[in-house]
């Protein structure tokens, strides 16, 4: 049994983090959801356990969000649409109950080699799509898109990056950690996703900064192996993106601010319910692009927030915000009583770098990312809770 459950885990991240196929993920899912039936997790592991309890109302507030606009419409396709985002949250659960079935490092190791091997995968295709493709073609990689891509990568390092700097292991599992991050650090700059990279290294800085301040004794060496990491990604992000990729500034730039115009104008107009979660490309077309625009095929206007105000309105836009804003005061909470908890670090850099990124893109709007957010939350949840349960 318990080489069963870590085969399903083991899967079930793998396919959380690389996104790649529909049906490894439904077949993992399954399996993952007849474990916690048949070993009837619910009776042993309280889901509303008072500690994580913030976070599941955080996400409750989150659906109430989607779903009240929605209804409120009477539009069938955004219905469908808000009860997707609980469908996508799904992950959050089913890795909250399995991580809880086996306790210690033996989790840990499966959670982070799923992980490190997933980006292995997919950032080993993006390399070999590198090398045949035209030099400075953004790398899609198998998503259809250079930024989900990126919007995936910078889940997951975080994890990695933490593993590997902070927790002492054997020297394979080191090394192995390693290539991972530094493939996953090349396929994430071959995507070109500026975002991206800010987040990633913005959402670093902040986590490493609230980690030493809730530290009550300073380790320098670990303050030198921070720093040394954050001048060598910053550096490597001006000079690779300086001459790969478009740089720093590109055409399309205005298009941007233009979808933020009429996302704007669109919730202005809707201001309560907004125009329907499925509906903001036939709005978009019908009357609110503008005539300096030249990407009408868009069905979204590349920022998460300017996207939830305008299709659901006021409630959507602050039960997203309220969201986010729970999710974050939570982990940092988190973070200052137990300043050595890896995956509380890691979540919130992952936090960080999603939310950025999704100021000029899709973020957690995107089925594949928000199901391995919500798969990372419950991960970190578990750890929160068997840490509050073994009393460490």
């Amino acid at each position: 049994m318990k080489y069963l459950v870590i085969g399903c885990i083991f899967t079930f991240v793998f396919a959380l983090s690389s996104a790649f196929s529909n049906a490894v993920f439904s077949i993992s899912t399954v399996l993952c959801c007849l474990m916690i039936i048949y070993l009837k997790l619910w009776d042993k592991i309280d889901i509303t356990e008072l500690n994580i309890r913030p976070v599941m109302i955080a996400y409750l507030i989150f659906w109430i969000s989607l779903i009240i606009p929605s209804a409120l419409l009477g539009d069938k396709y955004s219905i469908i649409k808000s009860f997707d985002y609980f469908y996508y949250s799904l992950p959050l659960i089913i890795l909250f109950y399995m991580k809880n079935i086996i306790n210690g490092n033996i989790m840990d190791e499966v959670i982070v080699y799923s992980m490190s091997s997933s980006v292995l995968f997919t950032c080993g295709y993006a390399l070999a799509c590198a090398v045949m493709l035209p030099f400075g073609t953004r790398i899609q990689g198998f998503y259809g898109n250079p930024n989900h891509f990126a919007t995936l990568l910078i889940l997951v390092l975080p994890f990695i990056a933490l593993f590997l700097l902070e927790k002492k292991s054997n020297n394979f599992k080191m090394a192995y950690l390693f290539v991972a991050l530094s493939l996953g650090i090349v396929g994430l700059v071959l995507t070109g996703s500026r975002g991206g990279l800010l987040g990633f290294i913005i959402g670093g800085c902040i986590v490493g900064v609230t980690k030493f301040c809730c530290l009550k004794t300073l380790n320098i060496e670990k303050i030198k192996k921070y720093i040394f990491v954050f001048v060598l990604l910053t550096v490597s992000f001006i000079v690779i993106f300086g001459n790969l990729n478009g740089g720093f500034k590109r055409n399309y730039d205005m298009e941007r601010v233009y979808l933020l115009q009429s996302s704007y104008a669109m919730w202005n107009d809707n201001k309560i319910l907004g125009v329907g979660l499925a509906n903001w490309h036939n709005e978009y077309i019908r009357e609110y692009i503008l005539p300096k625009a030249v990407e009408p095929s868009l069905d979204m206007p590349h920022n998460t927030i300017a996207f939830f105000f305008s299709t659901i309105g006021i409630i959507g836009g602050i039960g997203f915000l309220l969201f986010n804003c729970i999710l974050l005061i939570f982990l940092y909470k988190q973070m200052k009583l137990r300043p050595k908890n890896i995956y509380i670090q890691a979540m919130l850099w992952s936090l960080i770098a999603v939310n950025l990124h999704g100021f000029v893109d899709v973020g957690i709007t995107m089925k594949s990312a928000m199901r391995l957010f919500s798969g990372l939350v419950g991960i970190t949840l578990a750890s929160v809770y068997e840490l509050e349960r073994l009393k460490l």
